[in-house]
């Protein structure tokens, strides 16, 4: 018989890391989001098939892009592991910009640098261990030259 092509299945794909449950973590301030299927506390939903996403539909967002998240308490932490969106390439952050705080209104700034293109964890490392309440990510720019989105589907804490 003739051979027949065969659209790949879910099954066919590499298995998603295991993944840690929620940490209580919440999203308390976003500049921009895409209603919806782009919501920013999709990034600490402990879900890598949920993404948060720059605006695109009426209004397009621009760079950049801030998200601040607070954590259930004070917490050292060494750094962030980023997952960049498992299905898709759109709007995978390039630069990015990394503050704690501990009272949500005073920031060190700990890191900045780029992330590459890939949906693998991504490690953004501290250069020493900070206590903080709060992270404040900044999305500087993507692997695109044609737009200016952004998403990301998690980001999580080192500690």
């Amino acid at each position: 018989g003739a051979l027949t092509a065969r659209a790949p299945t879910f099954t066919d794909l590499p298995p998603l890391p295991e993944r840690p449950a929620a940490t209580g973590a919440k999203v308390v301030s976003c500049s921009s989001r895409e209603p919806g299927e782009g919501e920013a506390d999709h990034l600490v939903d402990g879900d890598l098939d949920t993404i948060w996403h720059s605006q695109y539909g009426t209004t397009m967002g621009k760079f950049p892009y801030t998200i601040v998240v607070e954590l259930q308490k004070e917490t050292v932490l060494k750094g962030l592991t980023t997952y960049a969106r498992q299905t898709g390439v759109n709007g995978y952050v390039r630069g990015y910009r990394v503050e704690t705080s501990r009272d949500g209104e005073t920031w060190d700034r700990p890191v900045e640098g780029e992330l590459e293109p890939t949906p693998a964890a991504q490690d953004i490392l501290f250069f020493k261990p900070v206590t903080a309440k709060f992270y404040r990510f900044t999305a500087l720019s993507n692997h695109a030259s044609d737009n200016e989105h952004a998403s990301m589907a998690e980001i999580e804490t080192i500690e």
